[in-house]
């Protein structure tokens, strides 16, 4: 999740639901204002600089879930911080990848990465 937070920050934005399964199915949270506190902690403490997103309870399917709006960071690069090491990360397609070398960080939330089709 925090690799696609710092992709979304170094981009152009996104969006991320909680409360879905890896197959897009809803299958809700038990405790959403816990789990919103926990993982807006969890970015505080894990990515840098700071970015700024919101995270909002919303109901699908009759189920409660979380959706977080991360907007496109205006001070890239953003870094995932782990274990003393800072990475930063791009989308490419509907990945979230390791920045390759040859993109310049000072401009990154300017470029827009686009999938190919043929």
């Amino acid at each position: 999740m925090l690799k696609t937070v710092v992709a979304f920050s170094n981009g152009i934005g996104g969006s991320i639901l909680f409360g879905g399964d890896d197959e897009r199915h809803i299958i809700g949270l038990s405790h959403v204002q816990e789990d919103a506190e926990k993982i807006s902690n969890f970015i505080k403490t894990k990515v840098e600089p700071l970015i700024m997103f919101s995270l909002k309870p919303a109901s699908m399917e009759n189920k409660d879930v979380l959706v977080m709006e991360i907007a496109s960071g205006k001070m890239t690069p953003y870094y995932y911080v782990n274990e003393g090491t800072k990475t930063a990360f791009v989308r490419i397609g509907n990945e979230s990848v390791v920045a390759p070398s040859y993109i310049n960080h000072e401009h990154m939330g300017t470029a827009v990465l686009f999938p190919y089709w043929s």
